[in-house]
């Protein structure tokens, strides 16, 4: 008989050892089911642990990512008499039956090895999740959950998960202590798990599966990055200084991509952070398929508003593109301002901060008159009769810098500025 164990599995209780031994050392003998019926006594072969969410990090429902969750419960398993294995359930949203594609999943990913079914498993769940194997026939076992009362009578792994991140040293917290198995804390210390959980948990920004918003159209969104990503980085190239080059709020990884196939920068180091899981995925599977001509090029999930992204005094080009305005929208002034800050941090003496974004008046519903002087700027070059966004990256510069040599003879300082100084100014 197997015990199956579905869930996110951030950290393995006190309570969860002392429940599994027991059952291993009474072979399941007078153990209660959520329906109170007393099992009968039989072996127990093996544990699995379904591990749900696992293609998913960084983000507030699953803070830590699959590999450390799985070497907590490797290190769990030292404790337990029994062989134990692990299976990733990736997240696809919002199905009907998750219960009949982790059992999919389990089978296919142990080969056929683990077909389990109600007559060779008994299921360990204390979550609403139980109802999806009750339906298929499954024996579940309750574990923190108390069928009599209908209320839980042990804290849950994600309990002390919160308790970790509201403790003011988590290691000497003797309730997190006596409720935190040992193989999780363990790994949890060797990693520094709780100072990241916390810093992820208490973001004010970031939603609760990794993004700024959950409306937006990501496939629109992914098109329009790479439409544009020819002229960005057009525009941007002449600034970078070689070396250590991060791009934040990379999206899909396009102007790393860029910035891998110039030539001058073939032995550089590239680090793109993405804050959003969907973008995020993209750079990966990007990175997989071999799509960037540079092997130094790294990818993090992470939130650069909170927090440094990269070591301190240590990245020669940090580029950020439509970034800056997002974070005043989905934050405040003071999130731009620590933002602002960070970089600085981060970069090394004489480094430099490429930021491409728009520019918003405070008083935009106020009518503004600008009077163009005609007489000292031109603009010959004719519009090509194309659409094509690569046409376009090799036109548009010309054509704009006409534009704003003309526009900017309406401000004070015009004349006094190189061109490329209005063009981050004032577009």
């Amino acid at each position: 008989m197997y015990l199956l164990i579905p869930g996110r599995h951030h950290l393995l209780t006190d309570f969860q050892f002392k429940y599994l031994n027991r059952l291993i050392q009474c072979k399941l003998e007078g153990e209660a089911d959520v329906h109170g019926t007393p099992q009968k006594a039989q072996e127990i072969t093996a544990i699995i642990f379904a591990v749900t969410s696992a293609n998913h990090l960084g983000t507030k429902r699953n803070p830590i990512p699959f590999y450390l969750r799985s070497m907590i419960i490797q290190e769990f398993s030292n404790y337990l008499e029994l062989p134990v294995y692990v299976y990733g359930i990736d997240d696809v949203g919002v199905i009907n039956d998750f219960a009949e594609y982790t059992v999919k999943t389990i089978r296919h990913s142990s080969e056929g090895l683990h077909a389990l079914t109600p007559e060779n498993t008994i299921v360990i769940c204390s979550t609403p999740v139980k109802d999806m194997y009750l339906q298929h026939g499954f024996t579940v076992l309750p574990a923190e959950w108390d069928t009599a009362s209908g209320q839980y009578n042990r804290q849950l792994p994600w309990d002390i998960v919160q308790l970790i991140v509201h403790a003011d040293e988590w290691r000497k917290d003797k309730q997190v202590l006596e409720l935190m198995h040992p193989a999780s804390f363990k790994i949890w210390n060797l990693y520094k798990l709780g100072e990241k959980v916390r810093h992820i948990l208490k973001d004010p920004i970031i939603g609760a599966d990794g993004d700024l918003t959950a409306t937006r159209d990501y496939n629109v969104y992914v098109r329009q990055m790479d439409e544009i990503a020819t002229l960005k980085y057009r525009e941007t190239a002449p600034y970078i200084q070689p070396g250590k080059i991060g791009d934040i709020g990379c999206a899909v990884g396009s102007w790393i991509k860029m910035a891998c196939a110039d030539e001058r920068l073939h032995e550089c180091d590239c680090y793109g952070i993405e804050v959003s899981r969907h973008l995020f995925d993209i750079c990966l599977q990007r990175k997989h398929n071999g799509e960037f001509a540079n092997p130094s090029v790294f990818f993090s999930q992470k939130n650069a508003v909170t927090s440094l992204v990269f070591e301190q005094d240590s990245m020669n080009t940090i580029h950020t593109s439509s970034l800056t305005h997002e974070i005043e929208s989905y934050g405040n002034r003071h999130d731009l301002l620590e933002f602002i800050h960070n970089r600085y941090r981060e970069l090394v003496p004489g480094g430099v901060w490429i930021n491409r974004d728009v520019v918003g008046p405070d008083n935009k519903h106020e009518t503004v008159l600008l009077w163009l002087n005609e007489e000292d700027g031109s603009n010959t070059t004719e519009a090509p009769a194309t659409t094509d966004t690569h046409q376009l990256a090799q036109w548009g510069p010309a054509f704009y810098a006409c534009t704003v040599q003309t526009f900017c003879t309406g401000f004070p300082q015009a004349g006094r500025l190189p061109i490329t100084a209005y063009l981050g100014k004032y577009r």
